[in-house]
């Protein structure tokens, strides 16, 4: 009866230390990284990690490229598409609150040195281990949001195409609409 009784008494006591550890450990384990997420009128996001790692540069930069931010918060460790890759990004929610199937990752770090993921339905969640420079990333950025909008890069409104302008002879331009086959002739 000894023995069981000993090993009742270590058990107890070992219950009590990983529990100990556990509560000690809580708060730290529920620390995490916050989240700034910037989004255009296309419904494409760019997620920066940690926020207060992002320069007045890069912020001013997606100013000029028409972002705003939409939302900060706790940001979650999330899986692509594939579930191949992860990395810390917005919560689905809150992607699915924006209506992004589209964005760019960018990890902040130390003098403006950046880590770049890009996430897209159709493709595995990019992650690149290179460290970028910050006039690098902004052209990358202009890149990405180019494939994003797939064979028509000047295509900024939902459901509207520009016409193809054949060519112009001084105030009349040819004018081919996508949808029809049959020319305009327009007075400018």
């Amino acid at each position: 009866m000894k023995v069981k009784s000993t090993k009742s008494i270590s058990s107890f006591f070992l219950y009590l230390a990983v529990a100990g550890m556990l509560s000690i450990l809580t708060p730290v384990l529920s620390w995490g990284m916050e989240y700034q997420l910037y989004k255009n009128a296309e419904n494409f996001g760019i997620v920066v990690f940690p926020p207060e790692n992002q320069s007045e540069d890069l912020k001013s930069y997606f100013h000029t490229l028409n972002f705003k931010s939409v939302e900060t918060g706790q940001a979650v460790m999330r899986f692509g598409p594939r579930k191949e890759n992860q990395t810390y990004m917005m919560p689905l929610e809150i992607q699915e609150k924006h209506s992004m199937k589209m964005f760019i990752i960018l990890q902040a770090l130390v003098h403006e040195k950046l880590l770049v993921g890009i996430y897209h339905p159709d493709w595995e969640l990019t992650l690149p281990t290179t460290i970028f420079e910050l006039p690098e990333i902004k052209e990358k950025i202009e890149k990405t949001l180019n494939v994003f909008r797939g064979s028509n890069p000047a295509k900024k409104i939902r459901g509207y195409e520009q016409p193809r302008r054949l060519f112009s002879i001084k105030n009349i331009q040819l004018v081919l609409p996508h949808n029809q086959s049959g020319l305009n002739l327009k007075r400018i």
